[in-house]
């Protein structure tokens, strides 16, 4: 019988300095937890509000798939990815070999757009507030996920995909899915992991229904994660073995089999978005 366990808001880390304020599901930087350090592969759920004028200078990462939710504002990134001799210190191009002009990218990314990169042998990239206003300009909402690929060495690849709000309305917008042939979802974003990303806006009153995927004798996990909002959204959970009521940043752990049901009900004054992540 599946299972569900709550993960408030108010009990994940935080961190809030002159340009970012953001909130850890898992342990990140100076948050950590030894109850909730990972998921499954999922590793980071990192809801940020960045400020005008700011973000995120060039940082490297390696053998991670790591994707990017706009919420709301403008995100500009850009990146580059540089060979077999990636270090940790930023290199110059003596250093590092050639730079690999198949994954230099700028990009201003919108709500509804989804960036994502598996990042595998090594990248570095930027994120920032694309509004450069620091006295007028609009914060920068997005959700910032990682997640364990199957394997390491994998050349890095960039992937830009847009979902709007309709596409998402009242039912689970299939998002990301196993870049496997027999498991891959066309228009989605293939991952290299076994792990399918979803999206839901749901209006008061509505309901939507998640077949948990894998064989039904297979252990799979599930988490939710609802986006924070004005405080009016707040969606019903429930499973076999119980229910959650969540509110904006909260999040659910739901633990079961492939094939289990998942029914996700709208029972706030506005609409609730959440993100769904069904995993091995």
């Amino acid at each position: 019988m599946p299972t569900i366990q709550a993960r408030p808001s108010t009990s994940r880390g935080h961190g809030r300095q002159n340009w970012l304020e953001s909130y850890h599901t898992f342990s990140f930087a100076r948050y950590h937890s030894s109850e909730h350090k990972r998921f499954g592969a999922l590793r980071v759920i990192n809801e940020d509000v960045i400020a005008p004028g700011s973000g995120f200078g060039e940082h490297p990462h390696q053998e991670m798939e790591i994707f990017t939710y706009v919420v709301e504002g403008e995100l500009e990134h850009q990146d580059c990815e540089y060979g077999d001799k990636f270090t940790l210190s930023r290199p110059s191009v003596s250093e590092s070999g050639h730079l690999n002009p198949s994954l230099s990218n700028t990009e201003i990314l919108k709500r509804g757009d989804l960036q994502f990169t598996t990042a595998g042998k090594g990248i570095w990239h930027s994120e920032s507030n694309a509004s450069k206003d620091p006295n007028h300009g609009v914060p920068l909402k997005v959700l910032q996920i990682w997640i364990k690929p199957h394997m390491t060495g994998l050349e890095p690849v960039y992937h830009t995909k847009h979902f709007s709000d309709a596409d998402k309305l009242n039912t689970l917008c299939h998002m990301i899915s196993p870049a496997l042939l027999e498991r891959y979802v066309g228009g989605t974003v293939p991952i290299n992991a076994d792990a399918h990303v979803y999206a839901s806006i749901v209006e008061p009153g509505q309901m939507v229904m998640h077949r948990v995927s894998g064989e039904k004798e297979k252990q799979r996990k599930v988490y939710v994660h609802v986006v924070m909002d004005d405080g009016s959204g707040e969606v019903r959970v429930a499973v076999e073995g119980g229910e959650e009521v969540l509110k904006g940043g909260d999040g659910a752990y739901i633990k079961g089999l492939g094939d289990e049901e998942v029914r996700f009900e709208s029972v706030g004054k506005g609409i609730v978005e959440f993100l769904v992540f069904d995993l091995a």
